[in-house]
């Protein structure tokens, strides 16, 4: 489950859950899964089927983001998406891994805009930021964006505070 998104950004404290509910981590989407337990049921165990489990977390993850229906497709979150990647470290080695395991996940993906053509989608590792010394008085990049090749401008319509950092 996916919590709403503000303008100014967001920190919600939620956690995963088992009948009760487990640790709690700084976390921007919750995860409901029928994780094995410690004998405390205090915490997840670091086994097989949590880590089968955390591997389909990373899939519908990124089947929200790009899947038929999924953000891409819709005004809003095309872009605000980003916020629901998980920025701050995990001290947690399975909770940890998730996050490692999604990032790494999200850089081979093309989910990404461009400042032209909005049908193609890139890599986060294949879009430029343009700083602001390097625009014109209007904020136009002093170069305009290449129409061919391996790099673009990253879109205008992500939020340069926001989203711009976390990609």
């Amino acid at each position: 489950a996916f919590l709403p998104l503000q303008k100014v950004g967001f920190k919600v404290r939620v956690g995963s859950f088992s009948r009760s509910p487990l640790l709690t981590f700084l976390r921007q989407f919750l995860i409901q899964s029928d994780f094995i337990t410690q004998a405390n049921r205090e915490d997840v165990t670091d086994c097989e089927w949590n880590q089968h489990l955390l591997g389909e977390v990373v899939k519908t993850f990124l089947g929200t983001v790009d899947d038929s229906g999924g953000f891409l497709e819709h005004p809003e979150m095309k872009y605000a998406w980003v916020r629901y990647i998980p920025t701050e470290k995990i001290v947690h080695d399975l909770w940890g891994q998730l996050r490692l395991d999604l990032i790494k996940a999200l850089n081979t993906r093309r989910l990404f805009y461009s400042s032209g053509d909005q049908s193609k989608l890139w890599t986060a590792k294949q879009l430029r930021v343009v700083n602001n010394e390097f625009r014109d008085k209007d904020l136009n990049p002093l170069l305009p964006d290449l129409e061919f090749g391996d790099t673009a401008y990253v879109s205008e319509k992500y939020d340069s505070q926001l989203d711009i950092p976390i990609m």
